[in-house]
């Protein structure tokens, strides 16, 4: 079980109801609105049970990130020399399609 993120073990499993953990140690977590702090064997286990899932989405996350960034650099000024006339619209489109290849979304 070495690894673990506990920051997103909470994040996912304790919908985010934690206020801070230090050094992703978990005898270090405070807890917010009164929620009960959940033992580390609860949290190795929920882990086991739910590793998939939570990485699936933090790739996704990832893949956002470097999409919305290659979008705002590289696609979006061609969009607005596409509204002003200035290349085709298909150039634009190409840009598009290419980010989404190049930042593929898991299956």
């Amino acid at each position: 079980m070495n690894n673990i993120d506990y920051t997103l073990v909470l994040a996912h499993g304790w919908n985010g109801l934690w206020k801070s953990i230090k050094a992703n140690d978990p005898n270090q977590i405070v807890m917010v609105d009164g929620e009960e702090v959940p033992t580390k064997k609860e949290l190795d286990d929920y882990w086991q049970v739910h590793k998939d899932e939570i990485l699936i989405e933090q790739e996704l996350k990832s893949i956002t990130r470097q999409r919305r960034y290659a979008y705002q650099n590289e696609a979006d000024p061609l969009y607005f020399k596409w509204q002003r006339g200035d290349i085709e619209k298909q150039v634009w489109l190409d840009k598009v399609s290419e980010i989404k290849e190049r930042f593929p979304k898991p299956e």
